[in-house]
Formats: C-alpha cells, sequence, structure tokens
C-alpha cells in the first residue's frame, strides 16, 4: 500500500536528573483503514514502534472518514492528510500520543482513483499524489499537488507526468526526492519494474529521471528508504513473491538493484516503515489469507530475518504512516 513518513515535533515524556532534563522520543505507527475480514474497513489503528524491531501494543483510535484499501496518507506537521480509494475524497486528522483527533472532510482529488492507484508524499508544505488510473482505466497526466497546513489540503493543481501509464506503483520521499518502482500497465495485467525518480518543490514535480529496472518484486510491494537505499518487499510480479531488492540512490537515480534476504512469506499490499535501523513490514495478502502479523528485520545490508512480533487487531493491506513524538517539525 502506500506510506509516507514525517517527523513531528510533540514532547512526549520528560525525566529530571540533577540540572540535566532528558525528553524520551517515541516513534509511533499508524495504519489508515484497509481490509478486514473481506470488507473495506474504516479502522485506524496505532502503536509505538520499538528501537529494537517490531511494534507494541496497537491502540484504535478515531475511524476514517470513509471505508476504502487503496488511498493514500503522508504525514505533515502534526496531521495526516489521505486522498483517493476509489473515490476522489480527502481527510485529514491531527496526530497524538493518543491516537488522531476526528477526521475531517478536506479539498477533494481532481479525479477518482482505482485499485491502488494513487500514491501521496508530502514535503516542505506540500502534498503531491501521482496516479495513474482512472475510472478502472489506465491513463497518464493524473498527478497533483496542493499545499497542506493545520488539517488543510489547499486547490490542486496539475504537475508533471508520471513516463509510464502504471496504477500500482509504490512511491517514498526521502527530503524533496520521490522515487517510485514497479507497477501495473496496460493490456492489463502487464507487471512493470519500471523505476523513476524526480524533485518536488512549491512549482510541483520537477521532470522523471528513468532508473535501473526492478527485477523481482513487481506491483503492489512495501518500498522504504534508509540511509541512502530503496528496500522494497513482497509484491505481485505474475504470482506472490517474498522477494526482497534494494538499490542505492544516487540523486534522482534509482541505481542496480540487488537481492538479499527473502521476507519470510510470499505477501503483497504489505505496508512498511523504518525506524532506528529497522524495516517493519506490517499486515498484506498471500493469495489466500489478508494478515495482520508485522515482520521486522534489520535495515542495514538489506537483512530480513524471521521474526514475527505483535500483529495489526484490524487491518490488511492499510496504509501506514509514522508519527515521531519528538521532532524538529519537518519531515
Amino acid at each position: 500500500m502506500h506510506l509516507e513518513t514525517g517527523p513531528l515535533a510533540l514532547p512526549l515524556s520528560t525525566t529530571t536528573t540533577s540540572s540535566t532534563s532528558t525528553t524520551t522520543s517515541i516513534e509511533y505507527v499508524f495504519c489508515v483503514s484497509g481490509v478486514n475480514n473481506g470488507a473495506d474497513s474504516t479502522n485506524v489503528y496505532y502503536a509505538p514502534l520499538l528501537t529494537g524491531g517490531g511494534v507494541g501494543s496497537w491502540t484504535s483510535t478515531n475511524s476514517y472518514g470513509v471505508a476504502t484499501d487503496s488511498h493514500s496518507c503522508t504525514a505533515y506537521g502534526g496531521y495526516v492528510y489521505c486522498s483517493g480509494g476509489g473515490v476522489t475524497s480527502s481527510y485529514s486528522a491531527q496526530l497524538t500520543t493518543g491516537g488522531t483527533t476526528s477526521w475531517s472532510s478536506t479539498t477533494a482529488l481532481p479525479t477518482a482513483s482505482y485499485d491502488s492507484a494513487v500514491h501521496c508524499v508530502s514535503n516542505a508544505g506540500y502534498m503531491y499524489c501521482i496516479q495513474g488510473d482512472q475510472s478502472g482505466g489506465c491513463s497518464t497526466g493524473l498527478d497533483y499537488y496542493a499545499t497542506v497546513g493545520s488539517g488543510t489540503i489547499g486547490s490542486w493543481s496539475s504537475t508533471t507526468a508520471y513516463p509510464v501509464c502504471d496504477y500500482s506503483a509504490t512511491c517514498v520521499n526521502n527530503g524533496g526526492t520521490v522515487y517510485c518502482t514497479t507497477g501495473t500497465t496496460l493490456p492489463y495485467p502487464t507487471y512493470i519494474g519500471n523505476s523513476y525518480g524526480a524533485t518536488l518543490s512549491s512549482g510541483g514535480i520537477s521532470s522523471w529521471t528513468t532508473g535501473a529496472t526492478n527485477p523481482a518484486n513487481g506491483p503492489y510491494g512495501g518500498c522504504v528508504y534508509y540511509s541512502g537505499y530503496l528496500y522494497c518487499v513482497g509484491g505481485y510480479p505474475g504470482s506472490y513473491t517474498n522477494a526482497v531488492e534494494y538499490a542505492s540512490v544516487t540523486g534522482t537515480t534509482i541505481n542496480s538493484w540487488a537481492s538479499t534476504n527473502a521476507y519470510p512469506i510470499n505477501i503483497y499490499e504489505n505496508s512498511c516503515v523504518t525506524y532506528n535501523g529497522y524495516i517493519d513490514c506490517i499486515g498484506g495478502y498471500t493469495g489466500a489469507t489478508s494478515l495482520t502479523s508485522v515482520y521486522y528485520g534489520a535495515g542495514a545490508a538489506g537483512t530480513c530475518p524471521s521474526c514475527v512480533v505483535a500483529g495489526n487487531p484490524g487491518n490488511s493491506g492499510a496504509v501506514v504512516i509514522i508519527y515521531n513524538a519528538l521532532g524538529n517539525g519537518t519531515p
């Protein structure tokens, strides 16, 4: 599914020793909607990320504005913004250590997206949504950006079109550079490993740079950025896979991909995040079962041992964002 990370400024707790004040930093992962028992859900859950990998106990919070499993969410400035999912509607909520506030409707996307076709990221007060599927057909030129702040999405403007018709790529942002890889195009189903990068600015998305082809993941996998590398876990290149691929990035260019230790199970529509040198992957679909399991592995050198921790109680393939309880306010 679709994810975006961003640190948000909010001290969690303070412990004073002599004249020194120490503030503890805890990051939370939020899962927004998804498939629950075969049906789209409005469930929202959150949990603390553990410094040694994995997550703590899950807690439910305010329900999302519409039942869906193919929208995209991004966190910026203490709020989460979500758009798409078979509809044009957008919703936002404030993030706190006690969950989200109630969700509010905000500016809808100009066109609806379907089948995991919208991929949204945020940077420096803007939200960017890359789409490829409109009313069940594959199209280009459905890419938009808008200002975000205090729970409001501004007016959407068109921006540089994604290079290919692709309605199931996975995109991640790192400090104003967006990277997208894999996907599905026409004639359906044609699974592609195309990779692209672009810069993000107040003027929209720059021209796209073609990168190395991802050889193994296929669409619907979970991808993250960590310390100069992209890591992609699972996917569906014609069959469900446990492949884990990684590639270094240089500017907007995604370099050659290499395989590393496989995920414990074949999986797609999983969501992954990074924290403290670990990759945490949540939920997904095996081809027979929607999962709530969480697996984690060390981010450095692409390793991913077979470890299972507390599962998400309600959603499979949910959209995932990170909330940082202490930060500088800059994603």
